[in-house]
């Protein structure tokens, strides 16, 4: 079982529709993976990624729902030649303390990469603390739903909006 510090992950988005009434807001994303993992135990693959997506997010009273699609351009290590997968993911919350604090749950998924694994799954829990209107920040607890997916994960992260 290979453990360990994963890769360091940097995500921006640009809002191209704010939400309205009868309307989900809708973003733009770029997402880069700076490879931080050890390769030599498989927990990275040394290499960087980069990708693209749309995000869909709709709020009602207290609780939001949302949608990410996406797509990776996966660096290759030597010897490997990894499909560029489509992403999808899907999650609801709820927040709390009028909007300081939230719980999230989602799941996500990706296409083949390697034609003789199944795909990526997992699902996770987030807590989000808004500590003032532009900095939120995170903690991610989940588990793999396939063999491709790591057993359990634990990710943090920080917010900053512009």
């Amino acid at each position: 079982m290979a453990t360990g510090l994963g890769d360091l992950y940097l995500y921006g988005e640009y809002g191209l529709l704010p939400e309205q009434a009868a309307l989900p807001y809708v973003s733009a994303s770029l997402k880069l993976k700076i490879p931080t993992a050890a390769t030599g135990n498989n927990f990275g693959s040394g290499e960087f990624d980069y990708g693209l997506g749309m995000v869909l997010r709709k709020s009602v009273n207290m609780y939001i729902g949302f949608l990410d699609l996406g797509y990776w351009i996966l660096g290759d290590p030597p010897g490997v030649n990894y499909k560029d997968p489509f992403t999808i993911g899907a999650g609801v919350g709820r927040f709390f303390g009028y909007g300081r604090y939230g719980l999230m749950f989602y799941f996500g998924s990706y296409s083949n990469i390697l034609p003789e694994f199944e795909s990526n799954r997992q699902i996770s829990l987030g807590v989000n603390y808004r500590l003032h209107p532009g900095l939120i920040f995170t903690v991610i607890t989940g588990a793999g739903l396939s063999e491709t997916s790591p057993d359990f994960l634990f990710s943090g992260g920080m917010e900053w909006a512009l």
